[in-house]
């Protein structure tokens, strides 16, 4: 195998390594879109926690243990320069005769180049795609996840509700801005916004009393 063919080979092999981890985080975001009774804020959750791991994935260490992953590069006693994957041999260097045996330092230094030159390649390929998607995550959801009415509804998930002594006051000033935001369809239907607080005080009350009731 040639040095160039090492360095097609080493490429193909950390490249597929980063897919495999990148793919796996945006998996759980399009799994989750694809509920049917998903909530607003477990999406704003979701989008932020596979930000979270694609810019984790992208610093130094963490890229490189993916990247590395299940593969192995030694230098045998002949000076030979092997590189497996999984176990399977997917390259090795020139062999060394004794007539070349002089060469066989340069020849070291030379395959471990091609290795950092791969590694470097795969690496800056694999932060730029994840600015770009990180980009479009934003660039799809920003307007979503930054709503007033959107971040508003994360009110009626219980679990993000407070202690009983704060839970009377939780909630009315999102409840305000999604009834101003509706106001004119909700007030042709009779709805006034002090009725609308006095009935979610209420449900409030009865889902605490319920949630109690089943401990």
């Amino acid at each position: 195998m040639t040095l160039l063919d090492m360095l097609r080979a080493l490429v193909f092999v950390f490249m597929t390594n980063f897919l495999c981890s990148y793919f796996a985080i945006l998996k759980e975001m399009s799994l989750t879109l694809q509920k049917n009774d998903i909530t607003v804020d477990q999406v704003v959750d979701k989008v932020q926690c596979v930000k979270k791991s694609l810019l984790k994935l992208k610093m130094e260490k963490e890229l490189n243990e993916t990247i590395h992953k299940d593969v192995k590069i030694i230098a045998d006693t002949d000076n030979k320069i092997k590189v497996t994957y999984h176990g399977e041999m997917i390259g090795i260097s020139a062999q060394q005769n004794r007539e070349k045996r002089s060469q066989s330092a340069k020849m070291k230094e030379t395959c471990a180049e091609t290795v950092n030159k791969a590694i470097l390649q795969v690496k800056n390929a694999a932060m730029k795609v994840i600015d770009e998607t990180v980009k479009n995550i934003d660039d799809r959801f920003e307007s979503f996840t930054n709503h007033k009415v959107i971040r508003a509804a994360a009110i009626i998930n219980p679990h993000n509700w407070p202690t009983d002594n704060e839970i009377d006051a939780y909630g009315d000033e999102q409840l305000t801005d999604i009834f101003n935001h509706y106001q004119s369809i909700l007030e042709a239907r009779h709805v006034n916004l002090s009725a609308a607080k006095l009935q979610w005080l209420e449900l409030k009350r009865l889902i605490l009393r319920k949630k109690e009731d089943g401990k």
